[in-house]
């Protein structure tokens, strides 16, 4: 099996390009290699250790041709592979390479700050940056209930039952829908609350579930 040393590769990209306000995530990085600077290593691909296992194989002119039809991004500066590292994304759009406990950490960290910017504009009626706080939020904590919560609120002042339908559907991973919904509701001030969604709201999604996987720590990296 084709594996390299994590010590003899060079991150110099990732294959995805980041949105106008970017969602803080993990990205998947493009290696390098030292030894054949033409040899290209891209997801997926397996890190096991200090391994990379299988990948596909491209090289620098290719990297290129990806890049200027907007699949991949090129870093401005290389990082050095490490083991127990992960390249990703903050909420300001900067790309770092940091050990996986910061990380962790820094994602606790935008977690907090934008849940209590979610429940800030949802108090100040301002719904839509209620609404993306609180997206910002769960990206960071997908079993924390609170910020889908704050999405159905804002949701339902919006409105918008078929996004309230959605947010209530996502939220059956964590807990029943009829208490979903009575969560969002009991914090709604009475002349607030628009007409019930209830269970109808949720006919015609038509969405099969899926089990979920811990992106926080893959083992092994997709494209």
């Amino acid at each position: 099996m084709t594996h390299w040393s994590l010590h003899d590769l060079d991150i110099i990209g990732f294959s995805s390009v980041l949105e106008a306000e970017p969602l803080p995530r993990i990205l998947a990085p493009i290696f390098q290699s030292r030894q054949t600077p033409d040899l290209v290593i891209m997801p997926p691909f397996c890190l096991v250790s200090d391994e990379v296992f299988k990948g596909n194989l491209s090289t620098l002119d290719e990297l290129d041709a990806f890049e200027a039809r907007q699949q991949v991004t090129r870093l401005a500066k290389a990082f050095q592979g490490q083991p127990n590292h992960d390249l990703w994304v903050n909420d300001k759009g900067e790309v770092a390479y940091d050990r996986k406990s910061k990380v962790k950490s820094e994602f606790q960290k935008i977690f907090d700050r934008h849940l209590t910017l979610a429940k800030e504009k949802l108090a100040e009626q301002d719904w839509k940056a209620a609404c993306d706080a609180a997206a910002i939020s769960r990206a960071m904590n997908p079993n924390h209930l609170d910020p889908l919560i704050i999405l159905g609120q804002a949701e339902l002042q919006m409105g918008d039952l078929k996004r309230f339908a959605f947010t209530q559907y996502i939220a059956t991973e964590l807990i029943a829908a009829a208490e979903f919904e009575k969560l969002v509701r009991e914090k709604l001030a009475p002349e607030q609350v628009r007409p019930q969604a209830g269970a109808s709201s949720m006919q015609g999604i038509g969405i099969r579930k899926s089990m979920r996987s811990n992106a926080s720590n893959p083992s092994c990296i997709a494209a």
